[in-house]
C-alpha cells in the first residue's frame, strides 16, 4: 500500500505531476532512524579523518570535540526519538 497520492494536471500540450503524503501525520520513525544511523556513522568517520589531518599538521586544538554536522545529526535524532 503506497503512502504516495499522485495527481495529474493538463496544461494544453504539458502536464503536471505531483506527489504528496496520503497521510501527512505518517513517519516510518524506525527507518528514519537507521538511515539518520548511516549518515551520523559516516559524518564521524570524516570528522575523525580531519581531526588526523588537524593532528598531523600541528593543529591539535582543531582535533577536540565533535564537528557541527556529527552534532547537529545527533541532535536531529535525539528529537526523532521523543
Amino acid at each position: 500500500m503506497s503512502r504516495w497520492a499522485k495527481s495529474v494536471s493538463y496544461d494544453g500540450s504539458e502536464s503536471s505531476h505531483t506527489y504528496t503524503l496520503k497521510d501527512e501525520s505518517y513517519i516510518d520513525t524506525p527507518k528514519a532512524l537507521r538511515l539518520l544511523d548511516q549518515i551520523i556513522e559516516r559524518a564521524s568517520e570524516e570528522d575523525d579523518l580531519q581531526k588526523s589531518l588537524a593532528i598531523r599538521n600541528g593543529n591539535g586544538a582543531n582535533a577536540v570535540g565533535e564537528s557541527w554536522m556529527v552534532f547537529h545529526l545527533k541532535a536531529l535524532r535525539s528529537i526523532l526519538e521523543q
